[in-house]
């Protein structure tokens, strides 16, 4: 699928509002749309990443997954020993795109000057893994970012930092985040923000944030893993493959360094 972005005669679109949708194909045409009505430098499109841009290979490690366990932890195990599996499977794991075109559409879209970032509920230490697996696709947010970088740093008790057009939040308020981000790079011609994102949390915030703003603000809740994320869910065999990987593996980690975390 090719996707070229032309200036067409059409009336002006500008947009304040929530969409469901299950193919990048859709936010294409919106953002063909768009440009009859403001330049490709004054609309800013924000990309989370997990289920989003890219999903994990194996269940084990994948939004999901995580998602399943922060709500079923074990008696002995705490929120620190999740994130520290979840270091590990990001550092050894793979990830997939969730649709074979979205890089093309990501560089098409920094070709024709739109501002283009990642916002993700990631934190800054699992940036080298993030960057390897988008950098494995060719997707590269640094091209076309708004403002300058943010260490590393702590925000209401969460890492948090901005780099190469990727900004990691550590699962903080992603509207709050995004607003931040914004007022840092004191970019003043932001006439039209676009944002995507898997959760409806994640779009509802945004949304409440932005929307009586000076920027228009479109949201898409985008559906293209809700099938794999309904499959985990309601199949007890795919979690207790999961949980055999992880047993196994911190059997491995035990056996070689003598060391791992707590079962989750």
């Amino acid at each position: 699928m090719k996707f070229l972005i032309m200036l067409l005669p059409l009336t002006l679109f500008s947009i304040t509002q929530e969409k469901e949708i299950y193919s990048i194909s859709e936010v294409y045409e919106d953002m063909t749309q768009l440009l009859n009505s403001f330049k490709s430098e004054e609309i800013l499109i924000v990309f989370d990443i997990d289920n989003t841009v890219l999903s994990m290979k194996d269940y084990l490690g994948s939004d999901q997954w995580f998602n399943w366990k922060r709500e079923n932890l074990r008696n002995s195990a705490t929120f620190s020993d999740l994130l520290e599996w979840q270091d590990i499977l990001f550092t050894h794991g793979e990830m997939r795109l969730t649709e074979r075109v979205i890089p093309k559409f990501i560089d098409e879209l920094q070709m024709k000057k739109f501002k283009v970032i990642a916002l993700t509920s990631r934190s800054p230490e699992y940036r080298r893994a993030t960057e390897r697996e988008l950098s494995k696709y060719e997707i590269d947010f640094s091209s076309r970012k708004i403002g300058t970088d943010i260490k590393n740093q702590y925000y209401r008790e969460r890492l948090i930092g901005y780099d190469n057009g990727i900004f990691m939040t550590s699962g903080l308020h992603k509207g709050e985040m995004l607003k931040i981000l914004v007022e840092h790079s004191r970019v003043k011609n932001i006439k039209q923000i676009v944002f995507l994102d898997d959760h409806l949390k994640n779009t509802h915030r945004v949304f409440d944030q932005f929307k009586n703003s000076d920027s228009d603000i479109l949201i898409y809740r985008y559906g293209k893993e809700d099938d794999a994320v309904k499959k985990f869910y309601n199949s007890s065999r795919l979690k207790n493959i999961a949980d055999q990987k992880l047993i196994h593996l911190k059997e491995t980690l035990d056996r070689i360094f003598g060391t791992s975390p707590n079962l989750i």
